[in-house]
């Protein structure tokens, strides 16, 4: 775990290593929703945001609650943390 300080800045690595975890747990989300093991859910490639019914989120967020708000907004940064994190995540048939 990151517990120092970054010299010349006001950031905690604590507060860095926080952010990395939302936007792998927001990520995740997000390659679920757009994986072939959920229907309903799309992407808009334009305005990098998940395209379903209210009600299909509603449905999905039940067993899903961290990921509440990321209905209708944009998460412009998918592509690039496919880069990221996209190696952890398992895929196929054993998966």
């Amino acid at each position: 775990m990151m517990a120092f300080k970054i010299p010349g800045s006001n950031v905690h690595a604590s507060t860095i290593d926080s952010r990395i975890k939302f936007l792998k747990r927001m990520f995740h989300a997000l390659a679920e929703m757009c994986g072939l093991t959920c229907s309903g859910f799309g992407w808009n490639d334009e305005q990098k945001c998940i395209i379903a019914e209210k009600e299909v989120f509603d449905d999905w967020m039940k067993s899903h609650p961290a990921a509440k708000d990321l209905f209708n907004k944009s998460f412009p940064h998918y592509d690039e943390l496919l880069y990221v994190f996209g190696k952890d995540r398992a895929m196929g048939d054993r998966a």
